[in-house]
């Protein structure tokens, strides 16, 4: 895992490098998504990328942070089991990556396609995929500010686990919905 943080940390620092001539964009975004699948909460999302347009395609990296609330219901064989209480788990996962979108900017309200993928450390530590796709309205030549319905999994192997919690463990699946700022 190590490794992998490594190069991530590389490959953001050559993009970060190659986006500083002309070409360079940048995009702050929030978000709220509904956890999918077996569990049950929410996350809210915060991030930061930056890279380099040229024509339609943004290309860069970039570091975020993601705040979850999972809840669940004790079984009877798992130790404290209360069956009149749900219980609740937080925690926060800093997620790494590498972004590429398409915006196509004809007129001032324009498509955006998101893709982004990377590892995650933190709450969830592992790999993560994400896929969105939205509008961007242009505000002026240089800024813009979009709205993108996103899809997010995350897959935390057993190992990377710390305690004997499985509940904590296995593929955390998002739906929900961001605003960026780009600029």
């Amino acid at each position: 895992m190590k490794k992998i943080i490594i190069t991530s940390i590389l490959v953001l620092a050559s993009v970060f490098t190659l986006s500083a001539r002309d070409h360079y964009k940048g995009f702050i975004e929030a978000g709220a998504a509904p956890l999918a699948g077996d569990k049950t909460g929410y996350v809210l999302s915060m991030a930061t990328s930056h890279g380099a347009l040229m024509d339609h395609l943004f290309v860069g990296g970039g570091i975020g942070v993601d705040s979850y609330s999972v809840k669940y219901t004790l079984d009877e064989d798992y130790p404290g089991f209360d069956p009149k209480h749900d219980k609740r788990i937080s925690g926060v996962a800093i997620p790494m990556f590498v972004n590429v979108k398409g915006m196509w900017e004809r007129n001032a309200l324009s498509p955006v396609v998101d893709f982004k993928a990377g590892v995650t450390a933190g709450f969830v530590t592992g790999l993560f995929g994400e896929i969105g796709g939205g509008f961007r309205l242009r505000l002026d030549n240089r800024k813009g500010l979009s709205a993108n319905l996103f899809a997010k999994a995350a897959a935390e192997p057993k190992k990377a686990v710390k305690n004997d919690s499985s509940l904590e463990e296995g593929q955390f699946v998002q739906l929900g919905v961001k605003l960026a700022l780009d600029f």
